[in-house]
């Protein structure tokens, strides 16, 4: 999936879980502005692969945790299904590499200076979402996004760069029963190590999700992410997901990866768990 500033992965997966789930109800009278829904989510996201380089495989074990609250009402627009979001992901890393190379992990691009085994804390991403639903079912929905990367990480220890990454991203989805196509496109400033220098870069990716069963989405996109130095090649992907809705507040998502060129990942798998807990709702 994708560093989180970069991998679009969860949008995809995002589409899937909306596939899976109601469609949101018109605004309530009489409950209070900031009723919505939080959520909390942890996962793992497992890749092995040579990025394209020589030496030897990288192994990187990604283990986020996050927090999003979603306000129902706060529509910028006369349309009452407008909704704003607010997350914070909190993740631990651990790299296995004999590479000296910037590795595109799950967190953000990570320091590696020489062959070496660090675990830690890793760095911070927040963001923040607007989502329009639009009135006319032919118009698809639109959301934009902005995330920080916070270098929290320790980079003496070649977990983080120390440096702070930004990226503007927007989604968008359409439903056709039950199908749901859906694309990202957005661009990413990292900041630049003190070892090394990094290029701002664009990425993207498309795909269709299927809601196989009530409680099931399956689904597939291919990714693209340009490099972000002169001695790297884009990154090109193809992930595989699922949604499936263990009850009306839980969801497991699991998804598979393929690097098909690149410096990507040969291959990696994660699954996250989702739980939603409305706050301020009647």
């Amino acid at each position: 999936m994708e560093s989180v500033l970069t991998r679009p992965l969860s949008a995809a997966l995002w589409a899937a879980a909306a596939l899976a789930l109601a469609v949101p109800a018109a605004a309530e009278t009489g409950r209070p502005w900031w009723a919505g829904e939080l959520t909390a989510s942890a996962g793992f996201d497992w890749s092995d692969g040579d990025y394209d380089e020589p030496g030897g495989d990288t192994q990187i074990l990604y283990l986020p945790v996050s927090l999003s609250y979603r306000l129902d009402d706060f529509a910028l627009t006369a349309y009452a299904l407008d909704q704003v979001e607010l997350r914070v992901t909190v993740p631990y890393l651990e790299i296995d590499s004999p590479l000296a190379f910037f590795a595109e992990t799950p967190g953000g691009d990570q320091l590696q200076t020489e062959s070496s085994h660090e675990r830690g804390i890793g760095d911070v991403v927040v963001s923040a979402s607007y989502t329009w639903f639009p009135a006319e079912r032919a118009w698809p929905a639109l959301e934009l996004t902005g995330k920080i990367k916070v270098p929290t990480a320790d980079e003496t220890r070649n977990l983080g760069t120390g440096s702070t990454d930004y990226a503007v991203q927007l989604d968008t989805f359409q439903t056709w029963g039950r199908v749901t196509g859906f694309a990202t496109a957005g661009y990413r400033f990292p900041g630049n190590p003190p070892d090394g220098s990094l290029r701002d870069t664009g990425y993207a990716s498309g795909g269709v999700s299927v809601r196989a069963w009530p409680r099931l989405a399956l689904g597939a996109y291919y990714s693209w992410l340009a490099a972000s130095s002169s001695a790297r090649h884009d990154a090109h992907e193809i992930i595989g997901f699922a949604s499936m809705r263990v009850t009306e507040r839980v969801s497991l998502e699991p998804y598979a990866l393929w690097g098909v060129a690149g410096y990507a990942p040969d291959y990696a798998v994660g699954m996250s768990l989702r739980v939603r807990m409305p706050v301020g709702r009647d």
